[in-house]
């Protein structure tokens, strides 16, 4: 009874079957960070915030201090230079800070290796060289997909935590259990985005 149910739950795969589990083994390289820390910014409400919120601040600086500028007719007015100031400053953290986060996280990541992760009905487990981590399904509530990599978003309101899978890991990407396989996973268990 048990194993009818087992082949039951697990039909062939091209009728939609979700695998018990997928393995992926990969070395983490600095554009896989990138892709996830991008993707966290544009898919939750805090990076949308920063996408929109810091270039109107800037905006709102720059003419400020155009309009400081015009009022005193000094150049080196503290106030209309501490406007521009925060106008710089904004624009490049808007432009550079994702960047910056992803040498970050890579200088962490690429000090473990390679790293295997398995997704089963539990939850992402990885281990690596000196490095094992375990999130039930509970910690992570949505994914985004691109051209070459899943990206998991934490359940917290800010999406603080991301898991960034790229598919060149997946053992075997026909197999059942394979890229399509990942994608039903992770459809069975989290909202796409």
């Amino acid at each position: 009874m048990a194993e009818n149910a087992h082949h039951a739950h697990h039909t062939d795969h091209a009728a939609g079957a979700v695998p018990e589990s997928v393995e992926l083994a990969y070395r983490p390289v600095f554009a896989d960070i990138l892709i996830g820390v991008l993707v966290q910014r544009r898919k939750t409400r805090s990076g949308r915030a920063q996408l929109v919120g810091w270039p109107i601040g800037a905006l709102a600086a720059f003419a400020a201090a155009w309009i400081r500028f015009d009022a005193t007719g000094r150049v080196t007015d503290p106030a209309a230079v501490m406007l521009v100031s925060a106008g710089i400053f904004l624009v490049v953290l808007t432009l550079f800070l994702p960047r910056l986060m992803a040498q970050q996280y890579h200088r962490l990541t690429t000090e473990h290796g390679e790293y295997r992760a398995v997704l089963d009905e539990q939850g992402v487990h990885f281990t690596a060289e000196r490095f094992s981590h375990s999130s039930d399904w509970t910690l992570l509530n949505r994914y985004a997909e691109t051209a070459e990599h899943f990206v998991l978003l934490s359940a917290d309101k800010g999406a603080v935590g991301l898991v960034v899978l790229p598919k060149r890991g997946v053992q075997q990407p026909a197999a059942p259990a394979g890229i399509d396989g990942l994608r039903a996973l992770l459809d069975g268990r989290l909202r796409r985005v």
